[in-house]
C-alpha cells in the first residue's frame, strides 16, 4: 500500500491540497473529498466556473501557484493530469518529502469503499454515457452517487451524493490511470487510438483497458460493433453484454428514426422488443450511449424500461452540441469533439438540424494528436460547407514538427473534398466564420481547448 493511502482511512482532520483544481476531474475530486470528510483547498491559474462553484461549496481556490500554498503543510498534495512535477507546489512538496500523488491514482483508492462501483470508460462518448447513466438510475427510481467529466444540468454538476447503495463515475484513460479501477460493473463505449502525450504507440494504449477488462468484477457493458473490442472482452473474467446495432450484440437498437425532434429507437433482446424511448438529441452515437446507460440501470436491479422512458427529459452535458446562441441570424454551437470519429458523429447530429449551411470553426487539441491523426481530420469534415482552422491548442505540449495547424491545412489540400481557410488566432477564426455565414446558416465552435470563449460574442445568448 502506498504512503498516501493510508489517510485515506481516517480522513477527519486531514488537509488535501488539489493543484489545478478548476478542470472538471479536479474540482469533482475536491467535492468528493469534502464529501468524505477531508478539509480540501486548492489551486489553479484563473478563475472559472468550477472554482466559483468549489468556493460556495466552501473550499477554498487559491489562484496562481505558489510554495505559499503548502504553509501549514497540507497531509496530501494531489496534482491534476496537465499540473508537471516542476510547477511551484509539486516541487516543494516532494522537496520537503510531503505525499505527492495524481488524481487519477486518489480518485480509484477512494472508491475502494464504494458498495457498487459502475465505471464508464472509452475513447468516445464518456462524459455523456456517465450522466445518462445517473439520469438512467434516477429515472428507474433511484438516487446514484455520480462523478461526471463536465458540466451537467442547470447548476453545472460535476459531483453529486446519493442515497442508492451505487456510484457511476467517469473513468479517464488518457494518462493510464484506467488500470488503478476495479468496478462491479464496467461500460466500454468503444476504443479508438487517441493521447498519444501519453502512449508510445496503439497497443500501449489498448493494454490499459485489456487491464481494466481483466479487473471488472461483475458485468461488462460494452460496444459490440467494435471489433477490436469485442476482441479484447472475449476472454473477460465476468458476464459480458453487448449492445449496438449489429445482429451480434446482445441488445440490438432496432427501428431508429432521428429528425428535428431527437430520436426514438427500440431495442430488441432475443425475442423481447423494449420501447419506443425518445431522445430529444438526434445521434446515433447518443443513442447508443443511452442503451448503454439503460443496461447500466438493469445491471443494478432497476427497470430498463423505465430508465429508457426517462431519457424524453435528458439534458446533454455542457458543450456537448451546445446551444450557445444566435449571431446575426446565425445559430451558434459548441461541441467538445477533437477526435475524427468524434467530429463525424456530432455532423450526423448536425444533419438532423436541416441547417441551410454548416460552418465550422476547428481548434485541434494538442500537437501529438493533430500529428498523429492529421490525414484523418479532413475525411471527418465531410458535409460542412466550409471549415476555419485555428491554432493548435498546446494543452502544455511545445509545437511539434507535423503537429501544427499549418500542417492539418496541408492535408485539408491534399484531400481536397473540404473547402477550408486557416486563420492565426481564434478570433480571427470568429471573424472569417461569421463572415462566410449568413442569416439561417449554423455555425460550429467545434473543440477541446478554448474555442468555447467564442461563444461569448454572440448577439443573442441561448438560454
Amino acid at each position: 500500500m502506498t504512503d498516501w493511502m493510508r489517510l485515506l482511512d481516517e480522513p477527519a482532520g486531514k488537509r488535501v491540497h488539489c493543484v489545478g483544481i478548476g478542470g472538471f476531474g479536479m474540482a469533482g475530486l475536491a467535492a468528493f473529498l469534502q464529501a468524505q470528510g477531508f478539509q480540501v483547498d486548492g489551486c489553479d491559474v484563473a478563475v472559472n466556473r468550477l472554482t466559483r462553484r468549489l468556493e460556495s461549496l466552501g473550499i477554498p481556490v487559491f489562484i496562481g501557484h505558489s510554495a505559499d500554498h503548502l504553509d501549514p503543510a497540507p497531509d496530501l498534495v494531489v496534482r491534476s493530469t496537465a499540473v508537471s512535477r516542476d510547477v511551484p507546489e509539486i516541487a516543494a512538496a516532494i522537496e520537503r518529502g510531503l505525499p505527492v500523488c495524481r488524481r487519477g491514482e486518489l480518485f480509484p483508492a477512494l472508491l475502494r469503499k464504494v458498495p457498487r462501483l459502475v465505471a464508464v470508460s472509452g475513447t468516445h462518448g464518456k462524459t455523456t454515457t456517465t450522466a445518462m447513466c445517473a439520469h438512467a438510475v434516477r429515472g428507474a427510481g433511484a438516487l446514484p452517487s455520480f462523478f461526471i467529466g463536465g458540466e451537467w444540468e442547470a447548476d453545472g454538476r460535476v459531483f453529486e451524493a446519493g442515497t442508492f447503495p451505487a456510484m457511476v463515475v467517469e473513468a479517464d484513460e488518457s494518462d493510464g490511470t484506467l488500470i488503478h479501477y476495479a468496478p462491479n460493473i464496467a461500460v466500454i463505449t468503444g476504443i479508438d487510438y487517441d493521447h498519444m502525450e501519453h502512449f508510445a504507440d496503439q497497443e500501449a494504449f489498448i493494454a490499459v483497458f485489456r487491464r481494466f477488462i481483466q479487473q471488472t468484477k461483475e458485468a461488462l457493458i460494452y460496444y459490440g460493433d467494435d471489433a477490436r473490442l469485442a476482441g479484447l472482452v472475449s476472454d473477460s473474467p465476468c458476464r459480458a453484454v453487448s449492445y449496438g446495432f449489429g445482429e451480434n450484440c446482445t441488445y440490438r437498437i432496432a427501428d431508429m428514426e432521428q429528425g428535428t425532434f431527437g430520436a426514438r429507437f427500440c431495442v430488441q433482446y432475443e425475442q423481447e422488443r423494449l420501447g419506443p424511448f425518445q431522445l430529444p438529441v438526434a445521434g446515433r452515437h447518443n443513442v447508443l450511449n443511452a442503451v448503454a446507460a439503460m443496461l447500466v440501470a438493469q445491471e443494478l436491479g432497476l427497470s430498463a424500461e423505465q430508465a429508457g422512458a426517462s431519457f424524453q427529459n435528458f439534458r446533454l452535458v455542457r458543450r456537448r452540441f451546445d446551444f450557445q446562441g444566435t449571431h446575426s441570424g446565425i445559430k451558434v454551437y459548441a461541441d467538445y469533439a477533437h477526435h475524427p470519429t468524434e467530429i463525424q458523429a456530432l455532423l450526423e447530429t448536425v444533419r438532423q438540424a436541416h441547417a441551410a449551411r454548416v460552418i465550422a470553426i476547428f481548434q485541434p487539441h494538442r500537437y501529438t494528436r493533430t500529428r498523429t491523426l492529421g490525414r484523418d481530420f479532413p475525411p471527418s469534415f465531410v458535409g460542412i460547407d466550409h471549415v476555419v482552422l485555428a491554432p493548435v491548442y498546446a494543452a502544455s505540449e511545445q509545437p511539434l514538427p507535423s503537429g501544427t495547424t499549418a500542417d492539418l491545412a496541408c492535408h485539408f489540400a491534399a484531400f481536397g473534398e473540404v473547402e477550408y481557410s486557416v486563420a492565426d488566432s481564434l478570433e480571427a477564426a470568429w471573424e472569417r466564420a461569421v463572415g462566410e455565414a449568413r442569416a439561417g446558416d449554423l455555425l460550429l465552435l467545434i473543440g477541446a481547448g478554448d474555442i468555447e470563449r467564442l461563444g461569448a460574442l454572440v448577439d443573442e445568448p441561448g438560454a
